[in-house]
């Protein structure tokens, strides 16, 4: 019988364990200093050390307790005699002659966290000394700059400013201080900003720390070159045409591709309800998920704001009168920066102009009563009057247009303008551009075989990364960091002062913000309202920036132009030759899954696909429904350099020629079952964060057991019997003679007639085996019984499919197939969770200190939810939030708390799966995801085809 699955032996840590608290130490103030209207104080060492903490971190927190309020730093790590101990700041002139200082000190990984409460006193009395000042703001530049600190080239970018900030200040006190060699010191890259694979995370930080210092523009910033001037990447256009002519039927296309302009993405949905149910699937599920492989510490809402702006909204009455208003929805964009601020137009195909209007007066009516403020106007875009909706700050800005049976809406002028042009001849238009046309000829439009179609052009690529968008993009990079830095600034007056500006004359005054900071790079000036943060009537504000079709470019600098040819010279690297157009067709079933059908057409022959396409080979497998587990399926044709490689590689190790891969077949499995010995394996190994490692794992022959039990399996197809024959008798032969009686071969016990070879370490206890077997033209491979028995089960009793050499993907075949199907409730989702957990938990921190920023420095939030939202957006740019859910706050010890999470002193580690987690909702509700990849075509019009399929639980 088939091996059971035993329960796991490993237990996840998740008790929570309270601080130490250590007993109070006096200590006093040695030194103070009166300046800018407030008191610094130096907090000596005491004598008797072995009292404090034994590792005293410069990263705690230090809360002063009481009425008045103070700012207190670490001077720095460690117990080191003659050395400091903290600084703490009091606004207003006054401190206190004794007052207690709670040392609060964060839980190490695996560890416990600590408090202690340290009475000072002798704060009147100390000696007066004009070094305090520069050494409060010395201590507390470290202090925010290792507070920030998440992680490899990670940094929360308030304490990126406030670190830089502070230190610039102190530098001007430091004796024999060089401010301008400080503010030579730049960090930020405009060609970072540009560069294919860099962060957004890192270059914010950079940008943060530039404008915290002040740093002088770059010698060559001027804008002294002609945009036309600086060289794009030049690309030719592919054969259109020609390939169309090869095509044994015509393009069949819907009517809103006329509207559509070539150089937009484009997405289209025949049916609105479609559309809304993808999108709250979307925000339910997926983006949840997203957000926490990303490990992002906080949301934009950019959904959000983009129904605001466009005054729709996904609702009961979307779902109602959608199907009987409209006959088709199509949504174009010009660039791809959804997050910062792109242009986003929704046209409606309209079925009823009374159905529509009747919504859409709906959604207005509540705009118009949520903002009085809202103003009507009208313009012209080439003969046509466009309606205007708008708010002085951009929350709603919806231009409206009905043009031959369509309906449109948009955030930008600029967009109606090209919408207008392209469906009147004047710009190109999706319908009759060669690449759309070729691929809805692939792909023709019918409301049967599709629910939507997304398209992205030649041309659409060709635009995000010509010279003007990416330089633009970099410039509103720029943009945006000066606009935070402004609000950045008012949030550390709230640190320092326990309180906010009341205005920008006392920001001013405070010395942390000079009027440099309240201009953009280029001049232009920041508003900062004490309420609603900072804004530019350029760029527009953190969290909504205005879109780069809006923004003008017709000179850049040496400096700019220089970056973007670092960018054209990485980009053309890595696509030599042509663009790929990109085509998804997109299937909704009844359960509400979803089937994608994607293609890139065509590949060219120099390209990095091609090279793919022939490591691999022309075989094609069938693709065959998802099975409990994880695995990944691929074909290796005879002739690929795949195969020929690896047996090259194998004879050169053992230098022998009879070891070779003539036996194999055309298809190989690697995969995980799922069973308890995989989330053993991943606590063993430390993948899933807990409160302490678990018990017993230090053991070495625990480990090497659960190690033994790992799920994992080999499977290969066998083409000629007697070639793996003489090739397993070459293998052993080589390591009996490479390393004789260190492993033995012997046959264990049969599993449904079916032999099995064990092959196992000569040591004392047991050691590591590996097992394997030939099940129906299979040969398996497994360091776990039960997990080779499964696969026996799945060779003799499955389907196998057939593989074929052609081409083309004939319908259901794939060279690649990447399957995930967790059972409901079992190991293998547990496990993902598990492993996820550690993103999360990394996240959590960066949102707590997020939040930590906002609430000291603002000193009150809202209670309610959403105006508490917008107060984040606002000055942070985004809302910190856990991917589980659950809520931050500030405790009474001070500290920043999350409902699931705890505070940094007492961590807590919930139990998995998080009950109401979006990530654990998307896990319990996947039936089985799967992933197809194809090469298919000849060598002038071969592409890459690649499905994904998710199936929904009922």
């Amino acid at each position: 019988t088939q091996a059971p699955d035993p329960p796991p032996r490993l237990a996840r840590v998740t008790t929570p364990r309270p601080a130490e608290v250590l007993a109070p130490v006096a200590v006093e103030v040695d030194a103070r200093q009166v300046a800018g209207g407030a008191v610094y104080l130096r907090v000596a060492m005491p004598a008797k050390m072995d009292a404090l903490l034994p590792r005293l971190s410069a990263e705690a927190r230090l809360i002063v307790e009481g009425d008045a309020y103070g700012f207190a730093v670490p001077a720095a790590d460690g117990r080191v005699a003659d050395r400091p101990l903290a600084y703490v700041r009091f606004p207003g002139g006054q401190a206190p002659d004794r007052f207690t200082l709670t040392w609060h000190q964060p839980a190490p990984a695996g560890g416990v966290g600590a408090r202690q409460q340290l009475e000072v006193s002798g704060a009147q009395a100390a000696d007066a000394s004009q070094l305090v000042e520069e050494g409060f703001l010395r201590a507390a530049s470290q202090w925010f700059d290792r507070r920030g600190a998440r992680g490899f080239m990670r940094f929360e970018p308030f304490y990126a400013f406030a670190a830089a900030r502070l230190e610039l200040l102190g530098e001007a006190l430091r004796p024999g201080g060089d401010v301008g060699a400080l503010r030579q010191r730049r960090r930020g890259d405009i060609g970072e900003a540009m560069a294919l694979y860099t962060g957004w995370t890192s270059i914010e930080e950079a940008l943060q720390a530039d404008r915290g210092l002040r740093t002088n523009p770059d010698p060559d910033s001027a804008l002294t070159v002609a945009l036309a001037d600086v060289r794009g990447i030049a690309l030719p256009g592919h054969p259109w045409e020609a390939l169309q002519a090869k095509q044994a039927t015509a393009p069949v296309t819907e009517p809103l591709a006329a509207f559509a302009p070539a150089d937009m993405l484009y997405v289209h949905f025949h049916d609105l309800r479609q559309l809304v149910r993808l999108a709250a699937d979307a925000d339910e599920l997926l983006t949840p998920v997203a957000r926490t492989i990303e490990e992002q510490s906080g949301a934009r809402h950019f959904t959000a704001r983009y129904e605001r702006q466009l005054i729709v909204q996904r609702s009961a009455l979307s779902q109602a009168l959608g199907h009987v208003a409209v006959q088709g929805v199509a949504l174009v964009a010009s660039d791809p920066f959804f997050r910062d601020g792109t242009d986003v137009s929704v046209l409606f195909h309209i079925r009823s102009e009374a159905a529509l209007d009747q919504a859409l007066g709906v959604y207005e009516a509540a705009a118009r009563k949520r903002r009085p403020d809202l103003v009507e106007s009208t313009w012209d875009a080439a003969g046509h009057p466009v309606r205007l909706l708008a708010t002085a700050d951009g929350e709603i800005h919806q231009h409206r247009l009905t043009l031959d049976g369509v309906r449109i809406l948009s955030n930008s002028a600029e967009a109606v303008r090209r919408i207008v042009d392209a469906h009147e001849g004047r710009r190109p238009s999706l319908e009759k551009s060669g690449d759309f046309r070729y691929f809805r000829t692939i792909y023709p439009f019918g409301v049967e075989a599709e629910d939507g179609f997304v398209f992205i052009s030649d041309a659409f690529v060709q635009h995000a990364i010509s010279p003007r968008t990416k330089i633009l993009q970099g410039r509103r990079m720029e943009a945006r960091a000066a606009l935070q830095a402004a609000g950045f600034a008012a949030l550390l007056h709230g640190w320092l002062q326990g309180r906010r500006p009341a205005d920008t004359a006392e920001l001013l005054k405070s010395g942390l913000a000079t009027a440099a900071d309240l201009k953009d790079p280029w001049g232009g000036a920041i508003a900062l309202d004490a309420e609603e943060g900072p804004a530019s009537a350029t760029w527009g504000r953190p969290a909504r920036m205005v879109p780069l079709i809006e923004l003008p470019l017709e000179k850049v600098s040496r400096a700019e132009e220089a970056a973007y040819a670092t960018f054209r010279e990485t980009y053309q690297a890595y696509w030599r030759g042509f663009i790929d157009p990109v085509g998804v067709r997109i299937k909704r079933d009844a359960a509400g899954g979803l089937a994608l059908d994607a293609r890139i057409l065509p590949l060219i022959q120099q390209s990095d696909y091609n090279e793919l396409a022939r490591l691999v080979g022309d075989v094609r497998m069938d693709v065959q429904a998802p099975r409990e587990g994880l695995a990944f399926q691929f074909t290796v044709a005879p002739d690929s350099r795949l195969r020929k490689s690896v047996e090259d590689l194998g004879r050169e190790l053992t230098d022998r020629r009879d070891i070779g891969l003539g036996w194999l077949g055309d298809r190989v499995s690697v995969g995980v079952e799922d069973r308890s010995s995989l989330w053993d394996l991943a606590l063993a190994m430390g993948e899933i964060p807990a409160a302490s490692r678990p018990e017993g794992i230090d053991d070495r022959d625990a480990r090497k057991q659960i190690f033994a039990r790992a799920p994992v399996y080999v499977t290969a197809d066998i083409a000629d019997g007697l070639a793996l024959a003489a090739a397993l008798t070459a293998i052993k032969a080589f390591v009996a003679s490479a390393a004789p009686g260190v492993v033995e071969w012997k046959t264990t016990e049969p599993y449904r007639e079916v032999p099995i070879v064990q092959v196992q370490e000569r040591f004392d206890g047991d050691g590591l085996s590996i097992y394997y077997a030939t099940a129906n033209r299979q040969l398996i491979f497994s360091l776990d019984p039960g997990t080779l028995h499964a696969r026996i089960d799945a060779a003799l009793d499955g389907e196998r499919g057939k593989t074929t050499r052609s081409p083309r993907d004939a319908e259901g075949q794939a060279q690649a197939v990447l399957t995930f199907a967790p059972r409901k409730g079992g190991w293998l989702g547990k496990t993902i969770l598990g492993m996820l957990e550690r993103g999360v938990a990394n996240a959590n921190v960066a949102a707590s200190r997020a939040y930590e920023a906002l609430a000291v420095g603002r000193r009150e939030l809202p209670a309610d939810e959403d105006a508490r939202r917008a107060v984040a957006l606002a000055w942070l740019g985004q809302e910190p939030i856990n991917a589980h859910g659950g809520a931050f706050s500030i405790g009474g010890d001070g500290l920043v708390a999350h409902s699931l999470y705890g505070t940094e002193v007492e961590p807590k580690w919930p139990e998995l799966p998080v009950a109401g987690s979006p990530t654990a909702a998307f896990l319990d509700q996947l039936e089985g995801l799967q992933l197809t990849i194809g090469y298919e075509g000849g060598e002038d019009d071969r592409g890459l085809h690649t499905t994904v399929r998710w199936q929904r639980r009922p």
